[in-house]
């Protein structure tokens, strides 16, 4: 019999052998199913164990060690190189020098905007001329478009607000109250943000005010009653406050609270707000040796949806940070990674190990060994 019967065949044939055909075409779709999910389940099983592996952690030495000045942009590292200020970006190979006169300086930047300043002056890099101040400055910070400048003057402080031609276009004075924290906020525009105390209060009150650099206008007033404001987060829908007493999540356009959560007895770590589901990062106050640390999930809408989750953490861990939506666990031998809601995810292994660790960014450590430091990137 030929194995290949002419199709006519086949025809006069379908009538007698349907059903039998049928029946061992079900039975073959069901042990092919069957072979599949098998085969799909144990591809399952490998697929999750080489992402739980632990892999090596990719380092990339830098060209400074921990005893030089230095800060990071966001696009690149400025440091200091003997007498000589180095720019080092991002996808540029050959790094910007620039001869300073002084090295005792702090810096400060941003993408767009790097400054150097000490006690009486501000310099904007690639300016001709410093700015000068009278008073002390405090500290500075750098904007996608201005810069910010936090000054003491006869008791009193005052925050003087630049453009990146060094022109002042603003200053806010603290007569009545006291100047805790500022900042800027670039996720949708630029909005510097103040954060101060009414010491005339008698409970404690921070305000937190929002302000609009381009229309030079306040865009938010916030007042914190009974409790001292240590940080302030932000995202496109919300603006998160982490009191001594709750985390408070107001709504960002009207400036309305939606909920809070309470996290007394705690003090925050560190926070990442990407995603749907921002992440903060409490310790127990009074655990110096930070032996656990608690995770709160919030939602960034006007609806809670919150939840909390206990980690106990390695007794050799170095630093504990929010990245990327995650909880990342550095400790002297490796990068330990887990979901927002506390679920253990990849390990990354280092090959000798660390003695310090810092975060820089959602996405970037800096990893030293005895002094010298390493980049970790985080995808």
């Amino acid at each position: 019999q030929p194995l290949i019967q002419p199709l006519e065949d086949h025809m006069n044939n379908r009538g007698l052998k349907a059903s039998r055909r049928i029946k061992i075409t079900r039975k073959g779709w069901a042990i092919l199913v069957a072979i599949t999910l098998i085969v799909l389940a144990a591809a399952g099983i490998i697929a999750i164990s080489i992402l739980n592996a632990d892999s090596p952690a990719k380092l990339s030495e830098l060209p400074f060690n921990s005893s030089t000045n230095y800060c990071y942009s966001g696009n690149g590292f400025y440091y200091f190189d003997g007498s000589e200020l180095v720019l080092a970006e991002t996808g540029n190979d050959e790094p910007t020098r620039m001869r300073v006169s002084s090295t005792e300086v702090k810096l400060a930047a941003s993408p767009s905007i790097g400054i150097l300043y000490n006690t009486n002056a501000v310099h904007l890099i690639n300016a001709a001329y410093p700015i000068e101040l009278t008073g002390t400055v405090i500290s500075a910070k750098c904007g996608s478009g201005h810069i910010a400048v936090l000054k003491e003057e006869n008791n009193q402080s005052a925050l003087m607000v630049f453009n990146s031609n060094s022109e002042q276009t603003d200053r806010m004075d603290f007569a009545q109250t006291s100047a805790l924290d500022f900042g800027f906020d670039t996720i949708s525009g630029e909005t510097l943000w103040t954060l101060e105390t009414d010491v005339s209060a008698s409970m404690p009150m921070s305000i937190l005010t929002t302000y609009d650099t381009k229309k030079r206008a306040t865009t938010g007033k916030i007042n914190i009653q009974n409790q001292l404001v240590e940080d302030v987060a932000f995202t496109e829908n919300s603006i998160f406050v982490i009191g001594t007493n709750h985390l408070i999540r107001y709504d960002r356009v009207k400036n309305t609270e939606s909920y809070r959560e309470l996290c007394y007895g705690r003090k925050l770590v560190d926070y990442s707000v990407k995603g749907e589901y921002p992440l903060f990062v409490f310790s127990d106050r009074g655990d110096s040796s930070m032996s656990s640390v608690v995770l709160y999930r919030v939602k960034d809408t006007d609806v809670a949806d919150t939840s909390t989750r206990r980690i106990q953490l390695p007794s050799n861990t170095l630093t504990v940070c929010a990245m990327g939506g995650r909880l990342v666990v550095v400790t002297t031998d490796a990068v330990l990674t887990y979901s927002n809601t506390g679920k253990p995810g990849a390990t990354s292994q280092f090959e000798t190990p660390i003695t310090g660790a810092l975060k820089l960014s959602d996405s970037m450590l800096i990893v030293e060994r005895q002094g010298v430091l390493y980049q970790c990137n985080f995808s």
